[in-house]
C-alpha cells in the first residue's frame, strides 16, 4: 500500500501491567481511549488561549485594513465579510485622499472595538467544541524505546508487567502504520496567531480548525521528553459518551514480549502461553539488572 507508512519506523512498544496484557491476548483487542481518561490533565486537555493582547486587537485590524488600502493592486477575498466592502471604501479614499485621515481612523477603532467581545465569544465557543471533540478521539500511544527504567516503573506496574513489541504492518494496514511522533515542548500550543485571526476576519483567509484540532493534540509537556512517545489518533463518532474503543491486534503484529525483571514465573507462563496463541513465532526475553550501571538488559527465554 503506497500510502503506509507516513514513518520510517518498523517497530512500537507498549509498556503494561501483566493483568492488561492478558486482556489484550485474550481479546485480540487494544483499547484506544478519548484523552479525557489520561492521567495528565495538561495532555491535549489544555485551554486554547491567545498568544497576543486581545485587548489592543481592534487597532492590529485597523492598521491592517489601512495598509491593504494602501495597496494598488486587487485584493483576493475569501470569504465575503463587511471588512470588504470597507477595505473597498478606503482603498477609494487612499486613491483620491492619498491616505486615511485621523478622523477616519478613529471611527474605525471605535467600530472595531466589537471585534474584542467577538473574539473572546469566539475563544469560549472553540474550548467547547475543543471538549466535545475530545470525546470520539481515540488515542493509543507507543514508546520507540523498550528499556526505559521510568517506563518499566511508570506503565509496567514497577518492572512487573511487560512490554510488547508490535510490528508496523503496511501490507495489513494495522493501525500504527499512521502513528505519529508527539511534539514535546515547554508551553501549550496557542490558539490561532493575531495575524491568522485578523485574515480570518477581513475575509483573506479561512481559518483551518481541522488542522489545529490535529496538531493540537500531538503536543504534550517536555518534561516527558524521555517516554519517546508516538501516537495513533482515531474516532468513534457513534461514541454514545463511551471514552474509550478496541481495535483489533493483528496476529503478527505481535513481535517479542519483554517480562520485567520483577515479573513472576505465574505471570510470565500464562502470557507465554496466551502470546503464543496467536503468533507461535513470538519470542521472548526477560530484563535483569546491570550491576553496577542504571541498565537494563535483556536475555532471550
Amino acid at each position: 500500500m503506497d500510502k503506509y507508512p507516513p514513518h520510517n519506523e518498523k517497530h512500537f512498544y507498549k509498556y503494561i501491567s501483566c493483568e492488561t496484557a492478558k486482556i489484550i491476548l485474550n481479546t485480540r483487542k487494544f483499547r484506544y481511549s478519548s484523552p479525557l481518561l489520561f492521567n495528565d490533565p495538561f495532555d491535549v486537555q489544555t485551554e486554547l488561549t491567545f498568544d497576543f493582547d486581545i485587548n489592543n486587537f481592534h487597532n492590529e485590524i485597523v492598521e491592517e485594513m489601512i495598509r491593504l488600502a494602501s495597496f494598488d493592486e486587487e485584493i483576493s477575498f475569501e470569504e465575503e465579510t463587511d471588512f470588504k466592502e470597507v477595505i473597498i471604501m478606503l482603498k477609494k479614499h487612499v486613491k483620491e485622499e492619498g491616505k486615511v485621515n485621523s478622523l477616519m481612523k478613529s471611527g474605525l477603532l471605535e467600530i472595531n472595538k466589537e471585534t474584542i467581545r467577538v473574539l473572546e465569544e469566539m475563544r469560549l465557543k472553540y474550548n467547547f467544541m475543543w471538549r466535545e471533540f475530545l470525546k470520539p478521539l481515540r488515542v493509543f500511544s507507543m514508546s520507540t524505546k523498550y528499556d526505559s527504567i521510568l517506563m518499566w516503573s511508570h506503565y509496567a506496574n514497577n518492572h512487573t508487567g511487560v512490554v510488547f513489541k508490535l510490528k508496523v504492518l503496511p501490507e495489513e494496514d494495522n493501525l500504527i502504520c499512521v502513528a505519529e511522533p508527539v511534539i514535546y515542548q515547554s508551553t501549550p500550543l496557542k490558539f490561532f496567531s493575531k495575524d491568522i485571526f485578523i485574515k480570518d476576519i477581513l475575509g483573506l483567509q479561512k481559518l483551518e480548525y481541522n488542522k489545529m484540532y490535529r496538531q493540537y493534540s500531538k503536543i504534550k509537556y517536555d518534561l516527558w521528553s524521555y517516554e519517546s512517545e508516538w501516537r495513533v489518533w482515531t474516532f468513534e463518532w457513534d461514541h454514545q459518551n463511551k471514552l474509550y474503543s478496541d481495535y483489533k491486534l493483528f496476529p503478527n503484529e505481535l513481535e517479542t514480549v519483554y517480562f520485567g525483571c520483577n515479573t513472576n514465573d505465574e505471570d510470565l507462563n500464562q502470557i507465554k502461553k496466551l502470546s503464543l496463541g496467536i503468533n507461535p513465532n513470538v519470542l521472548f526475553k526477560k530484563a535483569r539488572r546491570t550491576v553496577g550501571e542504571y541498565i537494563l538488559e535483556f536475555d532471550e527465554i
